[in-house]
């Protein structure tokens, strides 16, 4: 590990995540807010696979909140998926002007599968 790597470490991420209580299949995406010196909701993270343990959705949580803090380095978890995560960005916004984002699961056989639904506030850059 570098200077650069632990510095970057260092920082406080802009987006955290933590497991919605109500729901162990939901994860709440959560975003620094300088107003008010905490994280606040930002998106949800919603698990529709039913085979999909709960450790491997926490994985794939934790490296889309690393990509939305543009993180280098991700777990990669084709080892143990044995798939390709694919995404879809949906061009409109729900009816609370949400974006959404819907992902998928491709094992190289067949139509891929839905694995999971990414809604939050704001737009895709």
């Amino acid at each position: 590990m570098s200077n650069a790597d632990f510095n970057e470490e260092a920082v406080r991420p802009k987006y955290a995540f933590r497991k919605d209580a109500a729901n162990p299949k939901s994860f709440w995406i959560l975003q620094w807010s300088d107003a008010v010196s905490d994280y606040a909701p930002f998106g949800e993270y919603v698990v529709v696979d039913a085979e999909e343990s709960e450790n491997l959705s926490e994985k794939r949580v934790a490296n889309l909140v690393g990509a939305l803090n543009e993180k280098r380095r991700l777990e990669d978890l084709s080892d143990e998926t044995k798939s390709r995560t694919l995404y879809h960005v949906t061009p409109e916004k729900d009816a609370d002007g949400r974006s959404k984002v819907v992902f998928r699961t491709f094992t190289g056989e067949g139509v891929s599968k839905e694995n999971a639904l990414f809604t939050f506030e704001g737009d895709v850059e």
